[in-house]
């Protein structure tokens, strides 16, 4: 969706992901797009969810791990990341409103819900 009418405004919000059985570069190369695209530089904070069975597909060559990974991109940053983040295919499932007001904690690796996120 990156770079057509679908895809979604960032700026100013707190990106939230994760993955289940995708090779950490797999993972680099997707978190590469969203940076060069410069995605990543607008969003107020980045939350790593869990990466399930994501190791690398070629235990003979050199690779980066998942946490390897996610670090560089930590690093590049300005704003505040937390990982490993108890979100995604994980149980208990933990399901995130999309679209509402929510305060980032990295005190407590946490996310804080503002409003509610049903109408009645």
């Amino acid at each position: 969706l990156l770079s057509t009418p679908f895809q979604p405004q960032l700026s100013n919000s707190i990106l939230v992901i994760e993955d289940i059985d995708e090779a950490p570069h797999r993972v680099d190369r997707m978190l590469a797009q969203l940076y060069n695209a410069g995605v990543l530089q607008k969003i107020s904070a980045l939350v790593y969810g869990k990466f399930i069975n994501c190791i690398p597909s070629d235990s003979l060559e050199p690779n980066l791990t998942i946490e390897q990974v996610q670090k560089e991109y930590a690093k590049k940053l300005k704003s505040p990341v937390i990982a490993d983040f108890q979100y995604g295919h994980t149980t208990p499932k933990l399901t995130l409103p999309l679209g509402i007001r929510t305060i980032l904690n990295t005190r407590y690796n946490g996310i804080e819900i503002l409003e509610s996120a049903v109408i009645e």
